[in-house]
C-alpha cells in the first residue's frame, strides 16, 4: 500500500538528518569501511541526494504536467516486488549520472543537499492529489511508475543507503581489534 505522506515525512527526517551530519568530522564523512562498502559516508550522501533529486523531479513533473502525463503500462514485476517489500536488493550498479565523483568535497555535498531539499519541498503541494495521478515516467530498470510509486521509490532507495551508512558509521565507532 502507497502512503505519500509517510514516504514524504521519512525523506524530510532524511534531509534534517543530513543536514547534521554535514557538520560531522570530514574523517568520518570521508572515510570509507571497506568491510561495509567502498564507499564513504559522503559518498552514499551524494548518491542518494542526487538520485533523489532527479527521482523526485519525476513525480513532480506527473503532478505538474499539463495536460496530465498519460499511463504508459505497468512497473516491472520487480519494481512491484521494491514496492511491496519496501526495501532494495544489495549489490545494484548506480548509473554514472549519480554516482559520487573522485573529487568530492563538503561544498559539493551540501549544494547536492540544497538542490535535492529543494526538489523534495516542489513535491509537497502534491501529497493531497499524489494517489490520484495516474501518468507515468520510465524508471530505466523498473518500468513506468505513477508519481506516488516514484515518491515510495525515493524513501525506499533512501533507506537502503541509510542502513549502509548506520554500518559504516558502526565500523567507524567499534574499537579497534
Amino acid at each position: 500500500m502507497l502512503d505519500p505522506a509517510a514516504d514524504y515525512h521519512n525523506l524530510g527526517a532524511f534531509y534534517e538528518a543530513t543536514a547534521g551530519r554535514l557538520d560531522d568530522p570530514a574523517d568520518l564523512l570521508f572515510t570509507a569501511e571497506a568491510d561495509v562498502s567502498g564507499w564513504s559516508v559522503a559518498q552514499h550522501l551524494y548518491h542518494i541526494l542526487r538520485a533523489n533529486a532527479s527521482t523526485l523531479k519525476a513525480a513532480y513533473r506527473l503532478g505538474t504536467a499539463t495536460p496530465p502525463l498519460p499511463a504508459q503500462g505497468d512497473p516491472t514485476r520487480e519494481a512491484m516486488i521494491v514496492l511491496r517489500r519496501g526495501r532494495l536488493p544489495k549489490g545494484a550498479q548506480a548509473p554514472a549520472s549519480v554516482r559520487p565523483p573522485p573529487d568530492l568535497d563538503l561544498d559539493g555535498l551540501r549544494a547536492s543537499h540544497r538542490m535535492s531539499q529543494r526538489m523534495l519541498d516542489r513535491v509537497e503541494p502534491l501529497l493531497p492529489t499524489i494517489l490520484t495521478l495516474h501518468g507515468h515516467l520510465p524508471h530505466p530498470l523498473l518500468g513506468p511508475l505513477t508519481a506516488a510509486q516514484w515518491l515510495a521509490f525515493t524513501r525506499i532507495h533512501t533507506a537502503h543507503h541509510e542502513a549502509i551508512i548506520r554500518q559504516i558509521e558502526a565500523a567507524q565507532a567499534a574499537p579497534p581489534l
